[in-house]
């Protein structure tokens, strides 16, 4: 492949992975009547694209391990006895589920054939359009922008927040959503540019890194304030300072499990202090779907069905256990206008969605067969990204969607090893300013 081809194979990955950046900001679905048919088309058919692309290399590397990878994701309800555990809705959802973790291992592979100079320059464009953009909309504009918003989610069933009284109490201001359904999505876009923006830095770590890093930081937050950015603040944390040794890792994860199992134990009292300080930031409950259900949720359901959970997409055998944890808080009756939510609103927790889906059996081969589909295609500790994506997901991701396995492109990004040496050596000095 001569010099000219390789060039414009790499600008058309870049045209795509745009493309995927901007799917992951709007989740925009095809729908038929209530279900979902084709989740955030946008995301998929880049990833489609990309998978084309390089499809002979992706199954040259990944064909063995993606064989029992996708005969456990379509297999495993079949190996719980969970209420509703065999259904078209578990099937679909493991569907879902095998489809995003393809279409995620697509878009690392293929980003790991680009120049990080020419990738690292069109996620710092992409993050100034939107930076722009959010300008735009909070200096008058924003009735255009919420016209525009009406007018792509029309037809879907997806939640369109229009709150600016309830930001105004909250936040000071009305939060932009430049398009997105919701604010905190636009907090997610800009949160997950920074992070691959600064996995990209050849000098990261240094103290220039982290300024800038901040500084990014800053101005998303000024414009789209949400806490789901402190769960992208600590995952970078932990992959930066990764432990370099096995003994130390383990050090980390038994310091993170018990915090975990303290959060557990003083849930009330840490709830308490939680509405005390927060106040009127939880005034939608989405905070308690998120943060608080997720632990007690996961507890009942791994002391009922331990080994492989309720069976992946179960979310209607969980339904019971989610609402009487949300009954039980007291939190129906502060939130009264969630009663009637499913199970996927009720808890927004991927994390725990993928331990009360899975099981602890189920949930560490799954955990296991992941890191081998990341060695497979050059991801450097691939174990460090499946912690941080887990951090990640705990701020509110729903574990078998597209955009939850967007969450691993971001944190695979900086440690990919170029399968094809190649692409990087031909053209360096035509991307390099």
């Amino acid at each position: 492949m001569n010099d000219a081809m390789i060039f414009h194979r790499s600008s058309m990955v870049l045209f795509l992975f745009a493309i995927y950046l901007v799917g992951a900001h709007l989740r925009l679905s095809v729908y038929t009547g209530d279900s979902i048919l084709v989740p955030m088309y946008l995301m998929l058919f880049s990833a489609a694209m990309l998978g084309v692309l390089f499809l002979i290399p992706l199954l040259k590397h990944t064909g063995f391990s993606l064989s029992f990878f996708s005969a456990f994701v379509l297999t495993q309800p079949v190996l719980t006895l969970a209420p509703e555990s065999v259904s078209i809705g578990t099937f679909l959802g493991s569907l879902q589920l095998w489809v995003s973790v393809v279409s995620a291992l697509a878009v690392i592979y293929a980003l790991s054939t680009i120049d990080r100079v020419r990738l690292r320059k069109l996620l710092i464009i992409i993050w100034c359009v939107f930076i722009v953009l959010a300008v735009i909309e909070s200096a008058g504009l924003k009735p255009l922008f919420d016209l525009v918003r009406e007018i792509l989610y029309s037809g879907s069933d997806r939640f369109v927040y229009f709150s600016d009284q309830r930001d105004l109490e909250i936040y000071g201001r009305v939060r932009t959503t430049v398009f997105a359904s919701e604010p905190s999505f636009l907090a997610d876009t800009l949160s997950g540019i920074i992070l691959m923006f600064f996995f990209l830095d050849p000098l990261r770590g240094r103290l220039k890194s982290w300024v800038v890093l901040g500084a990014m930081f800053a101005l998303s937050f000024t414009l789209s304030p949400s806490f789901k950015m402190l769960f992208y603040l600590l995952a970078v944390l932990v992959w930066q300072f990764w432990p370099n040794n096995r003994r130390r890792v383990l050090i980390l994860l038994f310091g993170l499990f018990f915090i975990g199992f303290l959060l557990l134990i003083f849930m009330g009292p840490i709830s308490d202090l939680i509405y005390k300080f927060l106040g009127s930031h939880l005034e939608s409950g989405s905070f308690y779907g998120r943060i608080a259900v997720g632990p007690v949720v996961g507890w009942e359901a791994l002391i009922t069905y331990p080994i492989f959970g309720y069976g992946i997409g179960n979310d209607g055998g969980l339904y019971p256990i989610i609402a009487q944890a949300w009954q039980d808080s007291g939190a129906f009756n502060i939130f009264p206008w969630f009663i009637d939510f499913p199970a996927t609103d009720l808890m927004t927790n991927g994390f725990w969605w993928q331990w009360t889906f899975m099981g602890v059996v189920g949930g560490i081969i799954f955990t296991k067969l992941i890191m081998k589909l990341l060695a497979r295609i050059g991801v450097v500790s691939p174990f460090r990204t499946v912690v941080c994506v887990w951090i990640v997901w705990y701020g509110g991701f729903a574990f078998v969607d597209p955009l939850s396995w967007y969450i691993i492109v971001i944190f695979s990004i900086g440690s990919t090893r170029a399968l094809n040496e190649k692409y990087n050596n031909q053209y360096q000095d035509e991307a390099t300013p």
